[in-house]
């Protein structure tokens, strides 16, 4: 069986020598015509079944409610008590 596969892909000796012979006489080759591919099929992609089971229903999204605004508070702002004079005793 390896002998066939040599045969299919290397000329044979007889082969080698036409085209030796012809080389030095100047006789152009022989084209031996290519077979025509034959046109495959195109292949269909494969398509993924679908998961059997239920359909979950759309969940609706819940609205926000709005949040008012909130103020801050004015902070009060203290005033310092005057420090006191000490008015120094007479001695």
């Amino acid at each position: 069986m390896g002998g066939m596969l040599f045969y299919q892909f290397f000329p044979t000796f007889i082969e080698l020598n036409d085209k030796i012979t012809s080389l030095m006489i100047g006789i152009p080759e022989p084209q031996i015509p290519h077979p025509e591919p034959i046109p495959q099929p195109p292949v269909p992609e494969p398509v993924p079944a679908p998961i059997p089971g239920p359909v979950p229903s759309p969940v609706p999204e819940p609205i926000p409610e709005p949040v008012p605004e909130t103020v801050p508070a004015p902070i009060p702002q203290t005033v310092p008590a005057p420090i006191p004079q000490t008015i120094p005793a007479p001695i």
